[in-house]
């Protein structure tokens, strides 16, 4: 692959949009593997198997953070900051190595203590083998993001949808195959795709070193590797941990029938990030970009991302919360009615974290990765706090409330904190955040209260979204459609 940067036009002009959408393209097939496979299993098994499989996502995702010690993100953001093509090899292949040998050591031990996480922290001695091939699904697991850091901070977004889009197929058709096998068939099917996808990508794109590199030192090239992954795993692991955390509680005071009927919710409402982390990652390579310049016009495009992103996820939040709420019940079954309010609730939820991942991405740009873990571990707090006063005996319901109090806090600190310090104009970001926050609200209300018929809540939400869409959603596409063309 050739590792020298391509022309890149300006920071706040149309290559962050084409590189979202290109993100976006890859975020979406990815998510509608995991979900086709949530769907299959869902009727093939239930609301138990639901929840085992849920679990075992989640524990998947906080191995492989682990793993990977947020060297994937560390490697996209150093990619980006250089463009030697010496340089760019030598962090290649130190962050590969790195984490091939965290990797092997998180999975293997995964694998050596499935059974006590299973009996003495789950309580569900039968979770023990799914726990147990969850330790292979890290290791294949972090080395598919180590691919997707590389091709990120090389800004080969192109290549890695095509490459995402294989691993999708492949998961939708094997994975569904092995469903019928149980929960178990899907992890090891899984990890076997990912696995050869990873070695695939490393023989296609990031053999061989450019003519005339200088061989540099581990430890150099080691050392700002680790410098950044370290504060920003902190942060990633705060995230992972409290919805693995929250899962674990929600297991343990209600059973894995709530954990499954929070899962079916979560895997549609899941679907409404996509957006933001696509722009989030197109964003922060952005951000980085302009170090050296000390990030010019980023109070501009940080109002117009916040618009854009209103314009584009916003609707797609209102439509989910206020036409859609029976989707659990359409797509996993009738046994999934109890996930409705649950649906609605993280339909609201996520569609707070949407500027939250806005401002996150400015942070890691700017390299404030202290900024980013303290902020975390704030939302943390609040999440956890919420379900362990108030949610627990509300089951799953009582879960996504939490969340919905977690990502309010949190982007509420965001405007008013980051903002100032930023030297970005509040009142420039306030209608995109005050338009968010209030139409969630509105639609949230109206879908939760039982004397308001459904059509009513349908039509005020559709109004909502048309709103929204019409003010920054067609002039956000329009403007991306000349930035094409130039």
């Amino acid at each position: 692959m050739n590792l020298a940067a391509p022309p890149v036009r300006s920071f706040a002009r149309g290559t962050v949009s084409r590189d979202a959408a290109w993100s976006l393209a890859y975020s979406a097939v990815v998510r509608l593997a995991t979900l086709a496979a949530s769907v299959v299993l869902a009727r093939m098994i239930g609301p138990s198997g639901t929840g085992a499989f849920g679990v075992a996502l989640q524990v998947t995702a906080l191995g492989s953070m682990l793993a990977t010690f947020n060297l994937p993100q560390s490697l996209s953001r150093h990619l980006a900051s250089t463009e030697d093509p010496a340089r760019r090899h030598r962090l290649l292949r130190t962050s590969g190595w790195l984490l091939l040998g965290l990797s092997t050591l998180t999975g293997t031990a995964l694998m050596a203590l499935s059974s006590w996480l299973a009996r003495s922290v789950y309580h569900v001695p039968e979770l023990a083998p799914v726990l147990f091939w969850c330790g292979p699904l890290v290791i294949a697991t972090s080395a598919t993001s180590w691919v997707e850091g590389a091709l990120q901070g090389l800004r080969r977004f192109s290549s890695l949808t095509l490459w995402g889009v294989l691993v999708s197929v492949l998961d939708l058709t094997l994975g569904s195959l092995a469903a019928a096998f149980g929960v178990v068939w899907v992890l090891v099917s899984r990890s076997m795709i990912r696995a050869l996808a990873a070695a695939g990508a490393v023989a296609r794109w990031f053999r061989g070193a450019p003519a005339g590199t200088s061989p540099g030192t581990f430890a150099s090239t080691a050392a700002p590797l680790l410098g950044f992954a370290g504060p920003t795993l902190l942060a990633t692991a705060t995230v992972l941990a409290t919805q693995t955390v929250l899962r674990l509680l929600l297991v343990r005071s209600s059973a894995l029938v709530a954990a499954g009927q929070y899962q079916a919710a979560d895997s549609i409402a899941q679907g409404l990030s996509l957006i933001p982390t696509a722009a989030s990652i197109a964003f922060m390579r952005s951000v980085a970009m302009g170090a050296e310049a000390g990030y010019p016009g980023l109070a501009v495009s940080l109002r117009r991302g916040l618009e854009r992103l209103a314009g584009s996820n916003l609707p797609l939040c209102l439509l989910l919360m206020g036409v859609l709420p029976w989707a659990t019940v359409a797509l996993f079954g009738h046994e999934f009615t109890r996930s409705r309010p649950v649906l609605v609730l993280l339909s609201a939820s996520y569609g707070l974290q949407g500027p939250s991942a806005l401002f996150g991405a400015a942070i890691l740009g700017r390299g404030e990765v202290w900024t980013g873990a303290f902020l975390n571990l704030m939302w943390a707090g609040v999440v956890l706090g919420a379900f362990t006063l108030a949610g627990a005996p509300l089951g799953a319901v009582g879960a996504a409330i939490a969340m919905l109090s977690g990502y309010f806090v949190l982007l509420v600190v965001c405007a008013l904190a980051l903002a100032p310090r930023w030297s970005v104009p509040l009142k420039s970001l306030a209608p995109a955040i005050l338009a968010t926050v209030g139409s969630l609200a509105l639609g949230c209300s109206l879908a939760l209260t039982p004397g308001v018929p459904p059509l009513v809540t349908a039509l005020v939400c559709v109004a909502l979204a048309g709103a929204v869409a019409v003010r920054w959603g067609l002039p956000a596409i329009s403007s991306a459609a000349r930035g094409a063309g130039d």
